[in-house]
């Protein structure tokens, strides 16, 4: 280094920059610091299937439930109003699906009932993404309940403290099914599929020995 090299790099303006670059310049992390940072990301992923929650609703009473009976339960424990299916018409619905709710006589409304809002779908759990109800004849026929996550069949059937595979039923439910959610050839399965069903579906068609 040259006197006068030795000169420039020791001017107050030098030295003022010297210090900006070892300011600037990256840390090194520490061995602490790393773990913890990764022990920040594992809190970051989603929950593991032994963590899986109960439902907030409890839904084994949903199957077979009349749909006036359904809308009716759905104002008062949701606050939510069905335009059709509500408290206030529940008698005159009733009245209704005993007299023309027939398959044959009335295909068209064979299948009549309401839908369940997805803004609603947290409320009956929280990784619920949508409810989907089947009503037949004036009854509710299946509910099926998409889980955000995969989950296996064990895990879900516990923390719905629904019955194990092979044990009896609740009087009101015929069939459960824990399945992936409409899977995807080449895709990965990211969603759960929870059904349960009261009875089984049949079209109007087929009760009617239609073509």
């Amino acid at each position: 280094m040259t006197p006068f090299t030795d000169f420039l790099l020791h001017t107050p303006m030098a030295r003022k920059r010297a210090r900006a670059m070892k300011q600037n310049r990256p840390r090194k992390s520490s061995p602490a610091s790393v773990l913890l940072l990764a022990l920040l990301g594992l809190t970051a992923l989603p929950s593991s299937a032994a963590d899986l929650a109960s439902p907030s609703i409890d839904v084994l009473p949903w199957p077979r439930m009349p749909a006036p009976e359904f809308g009716c339960y759905m104002e008062k424990a949701l606050g939510y109003r069905d335009s059709t299916f509500n408290c206030a018409t529940r008698a005159r619905q009733l009245a209704v699906y005993e007299k023309n709710h027939d398959a044959c006589e009335h295909p068209k409304a064979f299948h009549d009932g309401l839908d369940f809002p997805d803004a609603l779908a947290a409320r009956v759990h929280p990784l619920a993404e949508h409810v989907a109800l089947q009503f037949q004849g004036g009854s509710l026929q299946e509910v099926i309940i998409t889980l955000k996550g995969k989950y296996s069949e064990a895990d879900v059937r516990k923390a719905f403290r629904l019955p194990a595979s092979g044990q009896a039923m609740p009087e009101n439910i015929m069939r459960i099914e824990i399945e992936d959610h409409n899977p995807l050839q080449g895709k990965p399965q990211t969603e759960t599929d929870v059904r349960i069903a009261g009875f089984d579906f049949l079209d109007a068609m087929d009760l009617c020995g239609g073509d």
